[in-house]
């Protein structure tokens, strides 16, 4: 299966734990958040989401985090940003990473400490990642995780 191979970072073994969070879903107002967690693909897909995309995002993000030290076992310190933006660097050794989400409904702009971009993953399929982080601009509910380097060059 899927978690058996890395693929899947959790797996749940309740059944039917799926059609709550797609009624659930339906309940819900466009503007309201929903916070995934074992199996709440169903409510981003009820959503909207084209589950595909959400498969290939789930498993660069696993893949991402399972070559990158800072992101399996570093430090966490959260950043100065925007009221509905999340912003955190998480460091280990030489391994350095800066990740930005914006929660809200509305583009918003983050600035980041300065450094290099050396790889990363940005949540919207086929978007750039800047060559230096700094200011970043995100679109309503995007994302990304930069690749940096430890001594800010």
């Amino acid at each position: 299966n899927l978690q058996r191979q890395g693929q899947l970072g959790v797996y749940a073994s309740c059944m039917g734990q799926e059609a709550a969070q797609v009624g659930g879903a339906y309940a819900l107002n466009d503007q309201d958040w929903v916070f995934p967690s074992y199996r709440e693909a169903g409510a981003a897909v009820t959503r909207g989401v084209d589950a595909a995309t959400l498969l290939h995002l789930y498993r660069d993000l696993l893949s991402l985090r399972r070559a990158t030290p800072a992101l399996e076992q570093g430090t966490m310190t959260w950043l100065d940003a925007p009221e509905e933006v999340l912003a955190y660097e998480r460091r280990h050794g030489t391994s350095r990473a800066l990740v930005a989400l914006n929660l809200g409904s509305e583009p918003a702009r983050v600035t980041l400490p300065e450094a290099a971009v050396r790889g990363g993953l940005h949540t919207v399929e086929g978007v750039r990642l800047p060559t230096r982080s700094g200011a970043i601009a995100l679109g309503p509910c995007e994302g990304v995780v930069l690749l940096v380097g430890s001594d800010g060059a």
